[in-house]
């Protein structure tokens, strides 16, 4: 039975995954993911989407490595930095005249944010309830003993 926190955190989730899912397939990154109709089996299908599925978690494990490299450079946690197209760090956002950001948001917390994203939209793409998975395994892990027996 889930709590009214639970259910809130599960929508959360799931609308954050129909964000990232919807706005990658709408920038064209999903054009690489295999669609069962040009497929004469299964077997063939679930190799491509495999792949596929290889491919969205090196682009994640990149997004954890940039911020790891943020914090190795020197970047405070918190500390979010905004760069133009030529490369040179400023410490705030400007925006067009229609309101569209014209920097790049940079920093551990952009990083792992990225990381979340891509996350969301690999979900989204294998029709995976991450909402629901989270929930399970985070009822599981209160169950669990100190550290979960481990040293660190």
């Amino acid at each position: 039975m889930k709590t009214n926190q639970e259910r809130t955190l599960q929508d959360g989730i799931s609308a954050l995954v129909w964000a990232a899912g919807t706005n990658s397939r709408d920038h064209g990154f999903h054009e690489d993911w295999p669609d069962g109709d040009d497929f004469h089996n299964q077997a063939d299908y679930r190799r491509q989407e495999s792949l596929a599925i290889t491919e969205k978690l090196a682009l994640i494990h990149e997004e954890v490595s940039e911020a790891l490299g943020e914090i190795r450079s020197g970047h405070e946690a918190t500390e979010v930095y905004y760069t133009s197209r030529i490369g040179a760090p400023y410490p705030e956002q400007i925006h067009n005249e229609d309101g569209k950001p014209l920097r790049k948001p940079e920093g551990f917390g952009i990083e792992l944010a990225d990381a979340m994203i891509r996350i969301a939209d690999l979900a989204y793409l294998t029709g995976i309830d991450l909402g629901a998975h989270i929930i399970e395994k985070a009822q599981y892990n209160a169950t669990r003993e100190h550290k979960h027996g481990r040293k660190f």
